[in-house]
This record gives structure tokens, C-alpha cells and sequence, in this order.
């Protein structure tokens, strides 16, 4: 098991916050697996199936919809997931293999208007190859934390992700069970490279 997928297990097997989890899949031609559009409806479900109450933009939005006979707008789901984030305590999006999306820009966009709407309460966790226009469109997003492990040997990755670990507030935030897994799945995955 690669590092990325090590460090995503130990986040969604964790007892802690609401997880949500997608994964860009560009292999079987599915056009919703590799869409902005199928990554905000999946998020949104996965959000909105951990709240006791539904927000009421969504109770609205169905019956403006013909009661599920018409597809919402972006926007509407957009309310949607950012009212659901709002209601709960906590949580962690995982948005794996980011470089299988074909609409980049959108989901970077996105993720800034959540991780504000979130007022410190989200986490988020992107796995990607490392590619130039990927780059540019995460360095929009405040407040991120990028490691590459491939640019160090193993005592210079120890030494990095420690360093970057102890400077995050937002991994401050997650459980010492969480960061030490993140930690060592790091170490393990890394294998030098």
C-alpha cells in the first residue's frame, strides 16, 4: 500500500469527525467519476447522511426539483453541502487522485469556498501527481500544507515531515492517533524516494 493510501485508511477508519471520501477514476470512462459535478453530489450525500436534521435549503431544493424529478443546479447543491458542513462538529473531505479530474479549476474553487464556509472545522486531504497545473490551482487555497515525498532521502523525510507537522495548526487539530499514523505511513511509503 503507497503512503497516500495508508495515511487515507487511517483517516476514514478513524472513530473521529465525519469523513467523506472521493476518488478521481479515469480508468472505466465513467464521466461522473472524473467530474466536478460527481465529486460536489457524492461529498454532499456523504455529508448530508451524518446530519439528524436536514438543512433546509435541501428540504427546499427537492420540492423545487419536482420532488427528485429534475436534477438540481450546481449552485443549489454547492448551498447544499456547504449548510450540511455547516451543521456538523467536524470534518474531513478526502479527495484522492485529483489529477484524474477534468475540471481542476472548479474543484479548487469549490474547496476554498468550503474550507471558509468551514470556519476551521474541515480538513481536507489531496492526493495527486505532482503536475505543474495542479500546483498552480492548489496554491490558490489558504492555509495548505503540501509535502512531496519524492524530493528526500528517509532521514531528510523524518526530519521534514516532522518539522511541517509541528508547524501546522491544522494537523494540531486532528488526533495524536491520526498524526502519528500520518507519520509513519509517511515514513513507510516513502521508502527513500
Amino acid at each position: 500500500m503507497n503512503s497516500s493510501a495508508s495515511i487515507i485508511k487511517s483517516i476514514v477508519q478513524s472513530d473521529s469527525a465525519t469523513r467523506t471520501y472521493f476518488f478521481f477514476d479515469s480508468r472505466d470512462g465513467q464521466a461522473s467519476l472524473q467530474s466536478y459535478d460527481g465529486l460536489l453530489r457524492s461529498i454532499t450525500y456523504q455529508l448530508c447522511v451524518r446530519l439528524d436534521t436536514l438543512p433546509g435549503i435541501l428540504v427546499t431544493t427537492y420540492k423545487d426539483c419536482g420532488s427528485g424529478t429534475t436534477v438540481p443546479s450546481r449552485d443549489d447543491v454547492q448551498q447544499i453541502c456547504i449548510s450540511a458542513l455547516q451543521q456538523l462538529p467536524e470534518a474531513f473531505i478526502i479527495i484522492d487522485a485529483l489529477d484524474e479530474c477534468n475540471e481542476i479549476g472548479q474543484v479548487v474553487a469549490w474547496l476554498q469556498k468550503l474550507l471558509t464556509a468551514g470556519g476551521g472545522k474541515l480538513h481536507a486531504l489531496i492526493t495527486s501527481r505532482d503536475k505543474p497545473d495542479i500546483t498552480i490551482h492548489l496554491s490558490r487555497i489558504s492555509q495548505q500544507q503540501v509535502i512531496h515525498l519524492d524530493d528526500f532521502n528517509d532521514a531528510d523525510i523524518k526530519l521534514y515531515i516532522d518539522s511541517r507537522m509541528k508547524e501546522s495548526e491544522q494537523l494540531q487539530l486532528w488526533s495524536t492517533d491520526i498524526q502519528t499514523n500520518i507519520r509513519e505511513s509517511l515514513l513507510s511509503g516513502a521508502g527513500g524516494m
